[in-house]
């Protein structure tokens, strides 16, 4: 089915599996993201009409349920599946808050490549080189541990989630740049909200609310290094 699923109606899903290679018996965790759009013409109806009739009581018709024409994608593939309207309102009920993600950042570590911090007006560019199986990453030319860096990314969780566009002060941001073609980069901004709590920011959409002491502690790991 050729369909062209626009970027600004997309909603992403983002599942993680467990998978055991064959003859292997480490288990690993992967992920995949899952791209689901209502029909554009369709959707664009349906916000003309509401337009139209927001001062207007409803009449029996307009109130019954409308069949809801969607789509899904998963990853880059360029096969496109149709939705059911009962399958469609039962991944868009599922998906806010239950089907998303705690962390702001999924995925595996070992596929991160570059990090680009910003911090108190400063940049900071952590690279990497891949030696076999092993990432060695450096700063300044000079090989480090991200082990901190690592756990204190990992430990950027909602607390709740919210829409809500910050407008404190932005603490750190960080470009994290991946080996994986379903990932490449992705964006974390992080912005006080009060003593307690600061606002994520993942690529450019406001997704939750994290604690300011985990915040605190990633400030802290990447001072560890780039201060030394």
């Amino acid at each position: 089915m050729e369909k062209n699923l626009t970027q600004g109606s997309i909603k992403k899903l983002y599942f993680d599996y467990t998978v055991t290679e064959e003859g292997m018996d480490e288990e690993k965790t992967e992920s995949f993201v899952l791209n689901i759009a209502r029909d554009p013409k369709e959707r664009a109806e349906e916000e003309k009409k509401a337009e139209k009739s927001e001062n207007q009581e409803k009449t029996d018709e307009e109130s019954e349920e409308k069949e809801i024409t969607a789509y899904a994608r998963a990853g880059e593939s360029q096969i496109v599946y149709q939705l059911s309207t009962e399958e469609y309102e039962s991944l868009m009920d599922r998906s806010y808050d239950s089907l998303r993600h705690q962390e702001m950042f999924w995925a595996d570590f070992k596929d991160v490549s570059e990090l680009e911090i910003l911090l108190e007006g400063n940049t900071y560019i952590i690279t990497s080189d891949k030696k076999g199986d092993e990432r060695v990453y450096r700063y300044l030319d000079e090989e480090l541990e991200l082990a901190d860096i690592r756990s204190a990314i990992k430990g950027l969780r909602a607390e709740t989630f919210t829409d809500e566009t910050p407008d404190g002060k932005e603490e750190i941001s960080l470009t994290i740049r991946m080996d994986n073609d379903n990932y490449p980069e992705t964006t974390i901004q992080l912005f006080r909200y009060n003593g307690e709590e600061c606002i994520a920011v993942v690529d450019r959409e406001p997704v939750a609310f994290v604690a300011r002491s985990r915040v605190v502690d990633l400030v802290e790991a990447v001072n560890g290094v780039v201060l030394k």
